[in-house]
């Protein structure tokens, strides 16, 4: 199904990458090329695929990609150590604590982040960087938030400001961050969460919805106005299908825009991670960047 209604965030995703490789030609005529760590733990089949599609974009673009893979036995020790390690690395730019950890480290992933050096935390997720983003002092931010911004302010011809935008879902990833950057954008921001009562009188307000919750379907037609822009962030596996929050064939008449899975926030993600890891390149190296 191809259709105008439909947010090509493949498309999006590309026209970054276009300016990135403009970027990273600059660089390296300075001698200077990019690279990326990525700390993984354990096996978990959905961080594999998706480092995997972040190394081969990065290669593509002439970034480098380094993988340290850990068992699921590893220690906090051993990955504290690590994360001391690379941020001490000059050769480094960016750095990236794949998520979920195991079980039981799972209380201590946001100790991680915290230890990612804020100026190579490509994810933008660290306490230093979510307060530049807050303060609207940092010069990143977090990457599906960011995309997310990217794709409306395209859609709408960079004017939301005064749009009602209603988030599914407060985590600490997405919904959160991305509800102080619509506010920087001048939209009036709903956050709904799991005690939120009457969600429907909510999500019948938006003119932007975006659901964030990974609960496959969980958004139908009757949870919206007509003309609504609806972007979809959530992802669910069942059957080897995927399948996101909004139940996209029911949405699809009453929607004036509306964001695939696949295909729709995910690859503006990787683009906006690029985006991060060449702008703290080039302010480690003292180099002016793009607003």
């Amino acid at each position: 199904m191809q259709s105008s209604k439909i947010i090509n965030g493949t498309s999006y995703a590309e026209e970054i990458f276009t300016l990135l490789r403009e970027e990273i030609r600059n660089l390296k005529k300075l001698n200077i090329v990019p690279c990326i760590t990525a700390i993984m733990v354990g096996d978990n089949p959905s961080s594999d695929t998706y480092v995997r599609i972040k190394k081969a974009k990065a290669k593509e673009l002439g970034i480098e990609f380094h993988i340290l893979k850990f068992g699921e036995d590893a220690s906090l020790k051993q990955l504290s150590d690590t994360i001391s390690e690379v941020n001490e690395n000059s050769k480094v730019n960016g750095i990236i604590v794949q998520m979920p950890l195991p079980q039981h480290m799972l209380e201590d992933s946001h100790m991680l982040l915290n230890m990612i050096s804020p100026h190579k935390d490509i994810d933008a997720l660290n306490t230093y960087n979510i307060g530049g983003l807050i303060s609207g002092t940092s010069h990143i931010s977090p990457c599906t938030p960011q995309g997310i911004i990217y794709m409306l302010k395209k859609l709408f011809h960079s004017n939301i400001q005064g749009m009602n935008a209603v988030i599914i879902g407060r985590s600490k990833i997405v919904g959160l961050p991305l509800s102080h950057m619509l506010l920087r954008e001048n939209c009036t921001v709903s956050i709904l969460h799991s005690n939120t009562k009457d969600i429907v009188q909510h999500t019948k307000n938006a003119d932007i919805l975006i659901a964030a919750i990974g609960k496959k379907h969980f958004v139908k037609s009757h949870m919206i106005k007509e003309g609504a822009c609806v972007i979809d962030v959530g992802i669910t596996r069942y059957n080897s299908k995927l399948y996101g929050d909004v139940d996209f064939d029911d949405l699809y008449q009453k929607v004036s825009f509306i964001s695939p899975v696949p295909g729709g926030v995910g690859p503006m993600t990787v683009a906006c991670l690029m985006k991060n890891a060449i702008t703290l390149t080039k302010l480690q190296h003292n180099l002016a960047i793009k607003s």
